[in-house]
């Protein structure tokens, strides 16, 4: 279970015990932490979300009765208004995270605690309160992606073309070779690419930076530890048996929980060491692409210069399972897969793990 969700979880269960206890107050939190503490890890965000609805309650259950057609607030169960009060309050106040996954965690958490009824209705809510929220101004209105995949080159790797389905910019993700077909997926749906961006600095991953760079004018982004593999594509692909032009010099270099907008759309960007030392995924709502991160099955390979499948498995296990078990995953080589699918089934870095690399 996410860190996340495990401190919703919690939250909700501390406001809960407030409400059986007719006392909702700080001390009365801290007499909740002290029977029934949180783990570590889940402790910060947590204590945000519960000290964040005692704080602003009244203009949070303001907002559900609002919505909430025939049901008086002070009818709803326990469980269903304290999962909406922490959503309402992710809506308003944490804007790191997308209304579609605080809402989708508030369904989940309500029919895990709550009754059968409980994941449509809380459902139904918060659908009108987010519509609500988005038509006021007070609540941006989410953009869907764009996503086209190509497998690119002679060894298939995977370039994504990401777009704002609103404002029709773009990024390119890793355009290992076919710079022609990345150009030709741009153009069909009207896209303008505004960022180039390396997972990692293999080869197959880089090798139409040049052509791309200079046919859009979109700058380059890699993370530092990976940059100086830019102008020794030639050479790597050479060893292969194969052929690249050395890339430009990124425009930007990139760290972890750095941000890339283009549009309406946010990436934040995850440092994912392990296949390469400046390997990273991009993130944003329900979607991270992880370059050689992670595959449907398997995980990259670690035998190459700078690999490491200790660093590589804290990397998944740590910055990439925690996103939530919905997230989509969009690996560089072969199909996409879920978190939660390789949580459950990965052999390498999942629940019932059976190698080590």
């Amino acid at each position: 279970m996410g860190t996340r969700r495990q401190a919703r979880e919690h939250a909700m269960q501390a406001l809960f015990y407030m409400d059986v206890q007719n006392n909702a107050s700080v001390q009365m939190l801290e007499r909740f932490c002290g029977n029934f503490p949180p783990s570590k890890k889940s402790r910060p965000f947590f204590l945000k979300l519960v000290n964040g609805v005692l704080k602003t309650g009244s203009e949070i259950d303001a907002l559900i009765k609002r919505f909430s057609r025939n049901w008086e607030i002070t009818r709803m169960s326990c469980v269903d208004r304290n999962v909406m009060r922490i959503a309402v309050y992710e809506l308003l106040y944490c804007d790191d995270i997308p209304a579609k996954v605080s809402i989708n965690e508030a369904v989940d958490v309500g029919k895990k605690f709550g009754t059968e009824e409980s994941g449509a209705f809380i459902n139904g809510i918060m659908d009108s309160i987010r519509g609500a929220l988005e038509k006021e101004g007070i609540l941006k209105k989410e953009a869907n992606l764009i996503i086209k995949m190509l497998a690119v080159g002679p060894i298939q790797a995977n370039c994504f073309v990401v777009g704002c389905e609103e404002t029709l910019e773009a990024v390119v993700i890793d355009p290992g070779d076919e710079a022609d077909r990345i150009l030709h997926a741009l153009a069909e749906s009207s896209l303008t690419a505004k960022f180039i961006i390396n997972t990692h600095g293999h080869f197959d991953h880089v090798g139409a930076n040049k052509r791309l760079s200079e046919a859009t004018g979109a700058p380059i982004l890699i993370h530092p530890m990976d940059a100086p593999m830019l102008n020794q594509l030639s050479s790597s692909a050479a060893a292969w048996g194969l052929s690249a032009d050395n890339s430009p010099a990124p425009d930007r270099e990139l760290k972890d929980g750095d941000k890339i907008t283009f549009g309406h759309i946010t990436l934040t960007v995850i440092h994912t060491p392990g296949h390469s030392p400046g390997g990273i995924s991009v993130y944003a709502g329900e979607d991270v692409f992880v370059g050689d991160t992670l595959f449907a099955g398997s995980v990259g390979r670690t035998d190459l210069p700078g690999g490491s499948f200790e660093t590589l498995k804290e990397s998944i296990q740590k910055k990439l399972f925690v996103l939530g078990d919905d997230v989509r995953v969009h690996t560089g080589h072969g199909p996409s897969t879920t978190i939660g699918e390789e949580k459950r089934l990965n052999p390498f870095v999942g629940e019932r793990a059976t190698f080590s690399g």
